[in-house]
């Protein structure tokens, strides 16, 4: 039996959050505006992996999401 071929989902979320590099605090940050790859581990459905840009000091943040 076929596994039905997923659709691409564009996810809208806001976090509050502190930068690890510059520590200044950014609220309501929308990752929308930023690039979100999904990966399929084949057992759990798949994981969100997805890096963002702190705006202020444009240190790169990865966020892994399960």
């Amino acid at each position: 039996m076929e596994m039905p071929e997923k659709e691409k989902q564009i996810i809208g979320l806001e976090i509050d959050f502190t930068c690890p590099y510059c520590q200044k605090k950014i609220r309501g940050f929308d990752l929308n505006a930023n690039t979100i790859n999904v990966k399929g581990c084949g057992t759990c459905g798949g994981d969100v992996q997805c890096s963002i840009t702190c705006p202020l000091c444009d240190y790169e943040i990865e966020f892994m999401v399960y």
